[in-house]
């Protein structure tokens, strides 16, 4: 028998609904995805699940981080420093890359398209500015590097408002969507390019 799904199983705080997250990383497992992007690391709770959950062959995470004055920077600097030893354990051969600073910045989004020129990302996970016109430029700026056969997931997309005006309009462009949600939870989408 499996054993449960628990987020207090990875070293760090993972900012997701528990129920919501399990159904999302079945999902994940059968996805089972060579080349991952994300936007919007912070603690790197949903990185150590991408990380454990597939044999990647990449990993590419853009973050702002947050100031000093900040009373979460101290738990994301300590976060941030188990990181080395998650890609060492679990994709020891793989590249991980973790690009520094605001993914709607011209040097951030050209820095990932140049990491990936192929446009062969299999999951786009957007989980970072959660303004309206923030998600939408993340979602703009980076849903042509997700390879036909991949998936774009929105992390919030019933938690936060705008989040949720944007998932709303953008699913309607796609033949098969997927949302997940528990009541109270903040809601994951998923969109499948083709």
């Amino acid at each position: 028998m499996e054993q449960e799904f628990k987020l207090s199983d990875c070293p760090v705080e993972v900012l997701q609904d528990e129920k919501e997250f399990a159904e999302f990383m079945e999902f994940y497992k059968q996805l089972a995805p060579k080349k991952v992007l994300e936007i919007g690391s912070f603690y790197g709770g949903t990185l150590w699940h991408f990380l454990k959950y597939s044999k990647l062959e990449t990993l590419t995470c853009i973050d702002m981080q947050i100031p000093p004055a900040d009373e979460r920077y101290s738990q994301m600097v300590v976060s941030r420093i188990k990181w080395p030893s998650w890609v060492g354990t679990y994709m020891p051969n793989g590249r991980f890359n973790d690009i520094p600073g605001n993914s709607q910045w011209e040097s951030v989004i050209s820095t990932a398209k140049n990491l990936h020129p192929e446009n062969d990302i299999d999951l786009l996970h957007i989980d970072g500015d959660h303004s309206y016109q923030g998600v939408k430029a993340d979602y703009e700026n980076y849903k042509g590097m997700v390879r036909p056969g991949g998936v774009i997931v929105f992390h919030d997309i019933f938690g936060i408002e705008d989040v949720n005006r944007l998932w709303e309009e953008v699913k309607r462009n796609y033949p098969k969507t997927r949302q997940i949600t528990q009541p109270g939870g903040w809601g994951i989408g998923i969109l499948y390019v083709v």
